[in-house]
């Protein structure tokens, strides 16, 4: 066996350096490119994640269609309609009745307060009479019926669930 001289120490020490900072160069640029790598991908599927909110918020701001809101305003008069007689015409016409007073004298229209005259106006809409103002009114290029909305929204809601799912893996999958 042969001993080492100096040269040969300061041989193998800059052999040695020279090793390790090849190594940690390669495993930084490793680490770049699997960092710009996932990055390009992830930030894909951020992207996407995020048009897909803005596609449910559209949704959810798109008017009914006509029929749909028609039914609505419809089913609003009736119920303002259906409060009037409950609240206000059935106990009068009870209390007329129990104490033989002819109903709705002309003394007792005039004393309605103001919350139950607000009432009265309803009773002049028909459904007639909304069917034509809702068909007056412009088409919004937006409208979707509710059926639709649902459907479209549950396809978003699956699509999103599918990237939080990649997500969930991914990170699981680095944890283990």
């Amino acid at each position: 066996m042969s001993m080492l001289t100096r040269d040969d120490r300061i041989k193998d020490r800059t052999l040695r350096a020279v090793q390790l900072k090849d190594a940690e160069s390669k495993s930084a640029e490793i680490i770049q490119r699997l960092m710009a790598q996932y990055e390009g991908k992830h930030t894909e599927l951020i992207n996407r994640l995020k048009e897909l909110q803005e596609q449910r918020k559209v949704l959810l701001e798109s008017p009914l269609t006509k029929d749909e809101f028609l039914a609505i305003a419809k089913t609003r008069v009736d119920s303002a309609k259906k409060a009037f007689i409950e609240y206000y015409v059935k106990p009068h016409l009870a209390e007329c009745y129990t104490g033989n007073i002819p109903p709705l004298p002309d003394n007792r229209i005039k004393l309605l307060c103001e919350r139950e005259l607000s009432y009265l106006p309803v009773f002049t809409i028909t459904d007639d009479v909304l069917k034509e103002v809702v068909d007056s009114l412009p088409i919004p290029k937006n409208a979707i019926s509710t059926k639709e909305r649902k459907s479209k929204l549950g396809e978003i809601e699956d699509e999103i669930n599918v990237l939080i799912t990649m997500l969930n893996d991914e990170l699981d999958e680095i944890n283990k």
